[in-house]
């Protein structure tokens, strides 16, 4: 059961720098003689990844987040609600997604401010 993102950390969300968005839609592939190749796809429906990138994020935003990384969701481990801006509004917005990587990398570029990005995928 997905845990929802904790309200302290959903702030964090409105002040990233940019958000990229990677469409995984892998096919599987055999190869015949004469160079023939018969395809088709390995999933029923395309798996989104993001990345989020702050360059300035505060410490006390970044505390929050460290925390819900070990803590809430230990890593990469569990799932929760994210409210996805990228999302067209119709749509609701909300996707269940878990970290993709089981670390975190910030660098403290000021002393009071973080700056790095973080990679989740849609479950």
């Amino acid at each position: 059961m997905p845990i929802d993102f904790p309200s302290g950390v959903t702030g964090i969300s409105r002040n990233y720098k940019s958000i990229k968005v990677i469409t995984h839609r892998p096919a599987i592939r055999s190869q015949f003689e004469a160079g023939y190749e018969q395809t088709r796809s390995k999933y029923t429906r395309p798996i989104h990844e993001f990345v989020i990138t702050w360059d300035s994020m505060s410490k006390k935003s970044f505390a929050s987040l460290q925390y819900f990384f070990e803590s809430g969701v230990t890593g990469g481990a569990n799932s929760w609600i994210w409210n996805d801006p990228t999302a067209n509004k119709g749509s609701g917005g909300t996707i269940e997604v878990r970290f993709v990587d089981d670390s975190l990398s910030f660098d403290n570029t000021h002393k009071e401010w973080f700056s790095g990005s973080m990679r989740i995928r849609e479950v």
